[in-house]
């Protein structure tokens, strides 16, 4: 028997493709009230090894379509601009580090949209310095599990009904 509690706070990360899907149907308007379900733990596992295989670059694209500039992608997976394009040009997969900050961001940027509401005020929350953060972009602090952590923490408050 599979049990499946609601909360607002998300537990286990999200298949890498349906990141994606939940992300436009945002953009689309459409609520997400109800995919707010824990996952049980075999998700993780699924997206561990989606990013162990080699993700498609196809997700930069993704992440692009979204609204985040090739320099953001950059900034946060620690590669050139000259990287990411020559990867998207050879259609290469990205490696472990590549995927695993890749997909960093995506889910931070999904748990942002859930927390706002909104995928346009998720975005500038995301780009814009945060008291709460020590003065630092979300999107600066996603380069590194702890940065997550810590945006993570403030999208729970700010999805509470506290200020972040």
């Amino acid at each position: 028997m599979t049990v499946v509690r609601k909360s607002k706070v998300r537990k286990a990360p999200y298949e890498a493709s349906e990141v994606f899907r939940l992300i436009e149907r945002y953009r689309s308007g459409v609520s997400l009230l109800d995919t707010t379900a824990v996952r049980l733990q075999q998700s993780g596992h699924e997206l561990a090894q989606s990013i162990r295989d080699g993700i498609s670059y196809k997700v930069w694209l993704e992440l692009r379509r979204i609204g985040f500039s090739v320099a953001e992608l950059a900034a946060v997976v620690g590669i050139s601009e000259k990287t990411i394009s020559r990867k998207q040009q050879a259609h290469e997969r990205l490696d472990i580090v590549e995927g695993d900050r890749t997909m960093r961001l995506a889910q931070v940027t999904l748990d942002a949209a859930q927390a706002f509401g909104d995928l346009g005020k998720a975005m500038r929350w995301l780009r814009k310095p945060n008291r709460v953060l020590a003065g630092e972009k979300p999107i600066d602090l996603v380069i590194t599990e702890p940065g997550a952590a810590l945006v993570n923490q403030a999208l729970g408050t700010i999805e509470y009904g506290g200020g972040a």
